[in-house]
Order: structure tokens, then C-alpha cells, then sequence
């Protein structure tokens, strides 16, 4: 099944969604195309309700990082055994794909097509956020703080300059931000082993090496150790935290002073004022408390043959089923 929103990437998501269509008649290949609602029954996470309850095989999102995040709500949300779930395939149409380029997915089309076809099965870790009665299910990243905030200015300023890279939305946002004056957080972290407090401008917990498109947060990252890679940036002056920043892009802010990083299966996050959220680019309903816990290897995806062999944050790979013609 694909899961195709026709809006991502102002509406190339519906022309990939008709070219997936003709390109799989013409293989011989039983593949359903369904065009996603904002809710319904075709909502992405209907779709990927459904699509584990009635035992797909493959599931495929077409579309950003919001797509792909609902996708996996609606599978994990099902009530389906996990070791049952389809398989998760991503085609890069939205303006955020983070994990599908963690996970070496290429950018193209057509190349894209071709790891759907003929790529391999590799388990993968996923996170949940859980604050209060509420459960988030993801890929990628949850952070907590700043970059919240930033990524609530970004969807404001999309709209209005859509015609920019988000990447670039988000590093003006982020500097704006930085010089208009930032809120630090009164934190306490605690986990297996640890229990601090501290005063920080940004805490980032990440499944992947990057978000935001460009920022290489946690380039130690690895998608299948059952950790996370938790990045804290404590309070800092202006001129800094810009330094802070533009060196995160390369992935050379590890070891300043200002920063703190370190790995754990699981966090609890706590602060004496309502502490701004975001999950997978999406804006979570503000708390002071907020729980985070991996799922080793709970996930299935497909990535490139040619990964297998290589040097990658990706384990427990092996050879597809081949796709049975009608």
C-alpha cells in the first residue's frame, strides 16, 4: 500500500501518486495507491491502522516526515502484534525527510521506486513520548525547549514563504530567535544511572544523526543500539549560541563547554514551568512532565541493497522477499 499525500511538496506528492500508479501496472505488481485526508478514514493514521490490522505486507509513505510519523502511530496504535507490523517504505516527497535520509533512502524518484522494488529489510529502534494520558509514537527526534519554540515560528513562516528551503526557514527562524531573546528551562533529567538538574535552552533526544534537515545533533546516532543520543544545550549568551548553531550543521558542537551529551534507553523530563515540545516537526500540547522510552528494533523498513556490507548506523539486514507479480 502506498500512503501518498497529495499536498507534500506542493502537490508532488500527487504526481508521484499517479506515476506510482502507472509504473506499478506496467510491472505487473499488486500495489494499492491511496491519496491521504487531513482526517477520515483515509488519514495517514487510518491508513496505518489499517494497513496492520489487514495484514499489508508493505507500507509505503509518500510524503515528509508528518506523513511517515502518523503512519507509524497509526500501525503501533492498531493493537496488531508488533512482529506482525507491514514493513515501512518511505518515498521523499514533503519538505522534512529526515529519517528517510538517515536510513540512506535517495532523494530521487525514481531511485526512491527502486528501493520499494527491490531493497532490503532492516529492523530500526523507534521512540514514545508519553505525557500524561497522551502517547507519541517516533522516528526521528523529540526535543524539548528552543527548538519547540523554532518549529512553531517555522510553520508560521512557511506559509508565508514557502518558496524557501526549510532548512533555510529554520536556520532564520532559529537565529531570529537567538537575538530577539530565548527562554532558558529549569530542567531535571533523570534515567537508568543518571539524575541531574539543569538550566538549558535546548534538549534534544534523537533516534537519527540529524533533524531539522540540516543539523547533525547526534553524529554518534545509531538507529538500532536501542539508544538514544540526548543533546543538551545549556543556557548561553547570544554570540554562542549562534556559534552553537552553525557548528551543530557539521555536527562540531560535541564538546563545547555548553554542551552535554550522553545515551540511554530511557528519560524522564521534568520542569517547573510548561516546557514547549515538538515530535517529528509536530507541536505537541504543552507540559511540565514528559516521558521518553525506546522500542528496540521495533520497526521494519526498507533501504538500499547496496547498504549491506557498508559501514552504517543500520543492523539486522537481510534480503527482502521479492515482490510476486498479479
Amino acid at each position: 500500500m502506498f500512503a501518498v499525500n497529495p499536498e507534500a511538496g506542493k502537490g508532488k506528492g500527487l504526481v508521484y501518486g499517479k506515476r506510482i500508479e502507472m509504473m506499478f501496472r506496467e510491472w505487473g505488481v499488486e500495489a494499492s495507491v491511496v491519496y491521504t485526508s487531513r482526517e477520515g478514514p483515509d488519514s495517514a493514521f487510518a491508513l496505518g491502522k489499517r494497513a496492520a490490522l489487514d495484514g499489508v505486507h508493505t507500507l509505503v509513505g509518500v510524503g515528509g516526515d508528518g506523513t511517515k510519523n502518523l503512519l507509524v502511530n497509526g500501525m503501533m496504535l492498531s493493537g496488531a502484534p508488533v512482529e506482525t507490523l507491514p514493513r515501512l517504505g518511505f518515498i521523499q516527497a514533503g519538505t522534512g525527510n529526515n529519517f528517510a535520509k538517515n536510513i540512506g533512502i535517495p532523494s530521487g524518484f525514481e531511485d526512491a521506486l527502486q528501493v520499494i522494488r527491490n531493497g532490503q529489510t532492516s529492523s530500526v529502534d523507534i521512540g514514545l513520548l508519553t505525557a500524561k494520558n497522551r502517547k507519541k509514537y517516533f522516528l526521528n527526534v523529540v526535543s524539548f525547549g528552543f527548538d519547540a519554540l523554532v518549529v512553531e515560528m517555522t510553520k508560521k513562516f512557511k506559509e508565508k514563504y514557502g518558496f524557501l528551503p526549510k532548512d533555510l526557514i529554520y536556520l532564520l527562524n532559529a537565529s531570529q530567535k537567538i537575538f530577539l531573546g530565548f527562554p532558558s528551562y529549569r530542567l531535571s533529567l533523570s534515567g537508568p544511572g543518571f539524575s541531574f538538574e539543569t538550566e538549558a535552552c535546548l534538549l534534544a533526544v534523537l533516534n537519527g544523526v540529524t533533524y531539522g534537515a540540516i543539523f547533525k545533533i547526534a553524529p554518534e546516532a545509531d538507529l538500532s543500539d536501542g539508544l538514544f543520543d540526548v543533546c543538551l544545550i545549556n543556557k548561553a549568551g547570544k554570540a554562542k549560541a549562534l556559534e552553537i548553531l552553525f557548528r551543530a550543521t557539521k555536527g562540531k558542537h560535541v564538546g563545547l563547554p555548553q554542551v552535554r551529551c550522553l545515551k540511554t534507553a530511557s528519560l524522564t523530563v521534568s520542569s517547573s514551568d510548561l516546557l514547549p515540545c515538538e515530535v517529528d516537526g509536530e507541536v505537541m500540547p504543552i507540559e511540565k512532565e514528559y516521558q521518553v522510552s525506546i522500542l528496540p528494533r521495533a520497526l521494519k523498513v526498507l533501504i538500499p541493497p547496496q547498504l549491506i556490507g557498508v559501514q552504517t548506523p543500520l543492523v539486522a539486514k537481510t534480503k527482502a522477499p521479492e515482490f510476486q507479480t498479479a
